[in-house]
């Protein structure tokens, strides 16, 4: 989907207030508030925007917060990460090149839940050959919001000294 200069104008407000009410975007960007609403309706349905309650897993008791690279027999991996996205304690998943085949990261109450999970859960996986766990210690920023392509061209193009 090639996003418009309004498209971007109404992610960028968005992002920095994902309860802002259509009628205050229209008002912030000079647009009818239909145009708005439709067009908020078009980048969810096209999946390029979701509204989501982002949760704070510290606030919520979830002191141990860390990344684990997996290591994987190949053959197994589709296998390896299905069972992964199952767990409770996951959060996120990809497939990786480079040292890791697989990393996760996933939140726990404390240490002793977080070795009971690599112990019990983990060890229980079959293909997985080798485990490397990121404690994470602080998180400065912890923030998934992407500016429009359209933003990011401006900002490139001001760097190269050309006109946006």
């Amino acid at each position: 989907m090639k996003l418009t200069n309004l498209d971007g104008r109404i992610i960028k407000l968005l992002s920095e207030d994902s309860r802002m009410p259509a009628l205050r975007i229209a008002e912030l960007l000079g647009e009818p508030e239909s145009t708005v609403r439709g067009r908020i309706n078009r980048l969810v349905e096209a999946k390029v925007i979701e509204f989501v309650a982002q949760t704070n897993p510290i606030e919520m008791g979830f002191s141990t917060w860390v990344m684990i690279g997996l290591k994987v027999v190949l053959a197994d991996l589709s296998t390896i990460v299905a069972e992964l996205e199952a767990l409770d304690e996951v959060y996120f998943v990809a497939m990786t090149t480079g040292g890791y085949d697989v990393m996760f990261n996933a939140v726990f109450e404390n240490n002793t839940e977080l070795h009971r999970f690599i112990v019990e859960k983990l060890g229980a996986i079959d293909g997985i050959r080798e485990t490397n766990t990121f404690h994470y210690l602080a998180v400065p920023k912890r923030k998934i919001a992407f500016l429009p392509i359209s933003d990011h061209d401006k900002a490139t193009e001001r760097k190269r000294g050309t006109q946006a």
